[in-house]
């Protein structure tokens, strides 16, 4: 099985490269295998024909890179943060040394033999987005839906009787592939662990791995190492190249403090501060630029309003969803007995969205059934046909919270948040708006049909906030 590959941001990706010493986990002789043998499994394989960036493709033409790419390229990170990243640990005497992570970690095992952490934290990496639908994103707002790509990852890393994981059992042995459970038991790592590092919230974690929590903020937090190789690939490959960051230089600047409780484990020295700003700001760039813009989100919008007319005429079910393929999806749509739905798949075939109406601002406490209550009504005051007025809503039942951003301290426990105000309030305002943001949608091109539903939803939208 093949264990490099060529990669378009750090040109190659050896999975030979990580060798632990024989007497630390004996009963693995050959990391190049486990990880090449997770890359052909069942779940990994149909990460290949799952585009990373989403319908981002029909604005930005070069975004068509695979799930897999990312995968691989989190992985690659992750090997280069374990030889890099350090980790401090207080002297019997008092003080502190410095060790790196892969050193620490193989302490940690030394301490528990049957626990190989330093393997479990790259198979988190590798594995994080196996349980991604198609489309990545796009259908996890759906309200039909209940597609959680984190909770579906979990359950194909323990496998058991969970549905998703039955069903990734059924597909693989169809398809003649091992599923990523089962290479998993093979090689004797810890399933429950690893599930834990991609899917479980800080503390629940800190119970269950006290010592063990920076670790899992690297692969799962608002500076992980997941969005490190998502802000970069992304801003390289959709051709929008504003802000790039060093990752190298980033990497070799963080510290983590095991087993403390507040602040949080991760610190940043000095000379990492920068590029920890700049990739921040390289994801509010992507976003504000290109996974949010008007165009990118009808035909977000499109893509589910098909999906939904599939799901309840009984065409499509979630579980089935769940595994497609991207061109699985596609060719549903464009053989669809429905008319509103093979004219939304031949919109977003030729490319055509419908004309951009604008956008309105929804207070925090609102809820999905209220927002459609509101533009049934419009579209019934315009006298617009069904589906001629489409919207975008970035949430299933009602907006997130926005984050708390630049959780991250210095080695002198000053928070940066603190130090750079100006800047996480930006962070914290770019969230909020598209957190909270609806834009809105009409076939219709009269201009006096356009004028009279922008007039609506200024209307309407603005006396609903009011009150």
């Amino acid at each position: 099985m093949k264990s490099s590959f060529y990669d378009v941001l750090f040109e190659a990706v050896d999975l030979g490269r990580y060798i632990v010493e024989p007497d630390i986990a004996a009963h693995i002789t050959d990391y190049s295998s486990l990880f090449a043998e997770l890359i052909a499994s069942y779940e990994m394989s149909r990460l290949l024909f799952v585009n990373q960036a989403g319908v981002n493709f029909l604005e930005f033409p070069s975004a068509v890179y695979s799930r897999l790419s990312h995968s691989l390229g989190a992985w690659h990170i992750g090997s280069v943060a374990l030889q890099t990243i350090q980790v401090r640990i207080a002297s019997p005497g008092g003080g502190f040394s410095f060790t790196n992570l892969l050193d620490w970690l193989k302490g940690h095992e030394k301490k528990r033999p049957e626990h190989n952490r330093a393997a479990e934290f790259l198979v988190a990496l590798l594995l994080h987005d196996c349980g991604h639908g198609p489309f990545s994103h796009v259908l996890e707002t759906n309200p039909d839906l209940n597609l959680n790509h984190k909770e579906i990852t979990a359950q194909l890393i323990i496998g058991g009787k969970e549905p998703y994981a039955r069903l990734a059992r059924q597909n693989a042995k169809e398809a003649g592939l091992k599923t990523v459970a089962s290479i998993i038991r093979k090689y004797e790592l810890d399933s429950e662990f690893i599930a834990a590092l991609v899917s479980c919230k800080d503390k629940d974690f800190r119970k269950q791995f006290p010592e063990l929590l920076g670790v899992k903020q690297l692969v799962d937090s608002k500076l992980d190492i997941d969005r490190i190789d998502h802000y970069l690939r992304d801003s390289r490959l959709m051709g929008i190249r504003l802000v790039e960051s060093n990752i190298y230089a980033l990497l070799s600047n963080i510290v983590i403090f095991p087993g403390i409780d507040e602040p949080e484990p991760i610190r940043v020295k000095e000379p990492g501060i920068p590029h920890v700003l700049t990739a921040l700001h390289c994801w509010q760039m992507i976003w504000t630029l290109a996974l949010d813009s008007p165009n990118v989100r009808c035909y977000e919008t499109m893509l589910n309003r098909a999906v939904s007319l599939l799901l309840r005429s009984g065409a499509l079910t979630e579980e089935q969803l769940a595994f497609y393929t991207d061109s699985d999806l596609l060719r549903m749509l464009s053989t669809s007995t429905e008319s509103t739905v093979t004219q939304l798949y031949h919109h977003l075939f030729s490319r055509q969205p419908y004309q951009y109406l604008g956008h309105a601002s929804v207070p925090q406490k609102i809820t999905r059934d209220e927002i459609e209550s509101k533009v049934d009504k419009i579209a019934n005051a315009a006298n617009l046909r069904e589906h001629d007025l489409l919207y975008h809503i970035p949430f299933r039942d009602k907006p997130k919270e926005p984050s708390s951003w630049l959780r991250i301290w210095t080695e002198n426990d000053e928070a940066l948040s603190e130090r750079y105000s100006w800047f996480t309030q930006a962070l914290f305002e770019t969230e909020e708006r598209l957190n909270k943001t609806i834009k809105f949608y009409i076939k219709n091109k009269n201009k006096e049909k356009k004028k009279r539903v922008r007039g609506l939803i200024k209307e309407h939208f603005a006396r609903f906030q009011s009150a």
